[in-house]
């Protein structure tokens, strides 16, 4: 994440996707009080892949002591920018990375989790907290018993600890991650027995391998399921939906075991985590099983399934 610091204070503020610098409390994000200092002085914003400062003054802003007035440059890392004559009002340029959303501990706010595609951590319970960035576009955390659905601003009780969550999703990284998951396929590869059940996805003229593991098992159910709702035209929105009781009956089956509805979701969670470790692209399908009351489906419209002995095609 970009940080400027407020060079009198030694103060570092983590830079959003805009920010705006001014004498104005209700719109500024960084206000600074002295009387040289415009109402809406500066704004410095994430844009094309760099960090670019507008200013918008009547006295201009000095950047590394070249002056600008109503004009744009775009930010290097080391820049001391100046707003006013006092100096409290000098920053210097920490560091340009790109904008993330993030946690900010309440109880030591110098305490920040960065939320970079995905993140993981083991809570005091030993138990293993995965965070991601699902595909409606918002951020979550999962344990195999529970699933958190952040939102701007609000705060949530993890690790024993009470977090704020700021949202700071640049808008054009959504987009291009939003048209990769778009183009992709999953390929379901199943023995003659049904035994083996490897996937794959391809993306980009990329072939992601997530080879054989028990929960793709749980992945053939559903993707047949939506392959055969597919093809009634009243469905055709609606799709793939299949019981929880209806999958762990169909799922207990394909395993020779007994399993429940924690099972289902403990299945669940190895795929994510899974996907997480599946790089450059998988954390971008951590959504591909969707979730309502009583009802679970796989939410990709492309798969194609494969058998040894026969050839389906959804």
């Amino acid at each position: 994440m970009a940080i400027i610091k407020c060079i009198h204070s030694n103060k570092a503020i983590i830079l959003h996707t805009q920010n705006r610098i001014g004498r104005n409390k209700k719109v500024s994000t960084i206000h600074i009080a002295e009387n040289d200092i415009s109402q809406s002085h500066a704004v410095i914003e994430w844009k094309n892949g760099d960090w670019y400062l507008q200013d918008c003054s009547r006295n201009g802003t000095l950047i590394s002591k070249k002056y600008f007035h109503h004009a744009s440059t775009k930010l290097k890392e080391n820049d001391i920018i100046q707003f006013g004559r006092d100096e409290s009002t000098k920053y210097q340029v920490v560091n340009l990375n790109p904008p993330v959303s993030y946690l900010v501990s309440l109880s030591n706010p110098e305490t920040i989790m960065e939320l970079g595609n995905f993140e993981k951590i083991t809570n005091d319970e030993n138990e293993e907290i995965l965070f991601y960035y699902s595909s409606d576009m918002c951020w979550k955390a999962e344990t195999e018993s529970y699933s958190i659905k952040f939102e701007h601003e609000k705060t949530y009780r993890l690790n024993n600890d009470n977090w704020l969550f700021v949202e700071n999703e640049p808008l054009d990284a959504t987009i291009d991650t939003r048209n990769l998951v778009d183009q992709a396929e999953f390929q379901f590869k199943v023995s003659e027995d049904e035994e083996s059940v490897q996937v794959n996805i391809t993306i980009d003229g990329l072939k992601l391998d997530l080879g054989e593991r028990s929960h793709h098992h749980l992945l053939l159910i559903l993707a047949r399921k939506r392959f055969s709702d597919s093809k009634e035209d009243s469905l055709t929105n609606n799709c793939g939906w299949l019981d929880v009781e209806n999958l762990v009956s169909q799922l207990s089956k394909e395993l020779y075991k007994t399993v429940d509805e924690y099972y289902i979701n403990i299945l669940i969670h190895r795929f994510r985590k899974q996907l997480f470790g599946l790089k450059p692209y998988g954390y971008l399908f951590s959504e591909v099983i969707e979730r309502k009351k009583g009802k679970i489906r796989f939410a990709h419209p492309l798969f194609n399934i494969s058998q040894e002995s026969h050839l389906s095609i959804a």
